[in-house]
């Protein structure tokens, strides 16, 4: 799907990078303002490929790797927003619901994580919010 889509020929190091962020996510190997830069260039251009809230969402996973929660919310919420029905949702609250912990807002938090419960259970992310909440 990501060659059918012309994506890896517009964007060639997206893909590679994608791949090194899921595989190793240490932010002194990653130059983000690059993997910023490309994801947004995705996202502007392709706003409605399939890949396009996968992107959107790793823009907040970036900001979240580097503990920049404010702006990490704020993309993550453009995932929710932007793609309400895309599959990165529940794990774009769960992450909002993480950052919230890492601003030491634990009502937001225990709020959003409690919403992931909520909207969808059953679901990974609902397993890991429940097991977050638990913790003291």
């Amino acid at each position: 799907a990501w060659e059918e889509s012309g994506l890896a020929e517009r964007f060639p190091s997206f893909k590679a990078k994608a791949v090194d962020i899921q595989a190793a996510p240490d932010a002194a190997y990653f130059n983000y303002s690059e993997v910023d830069a490309d994801l947004r260039a995705l996202v502007a251009r392709f706003p409605t490929d399939e890949y396009a809230d996968n992107a959107q969402y790793w823009l907040g996973e970036a900001y979240y790797d580097q503990k920049d929660y404010v702006r990490a919310i704020a993309e993550f919420r453009a995932t929710v927003a932007n793609y309400p029905r895309g599959n990165k949702v529940p794990d774009a609250l769960l992450k909002i619901g993480f950052a919230y912990q890492g601003l030491g807002e634990s009502d937001k938090a225990h709020a959003t994580l409690q919403q992931v419960l909520t909207q969808y259970p059953g679901t990974s992310p609902a397993a890991i919010a429940a097991a977050r909440l638990e913790k003291p």
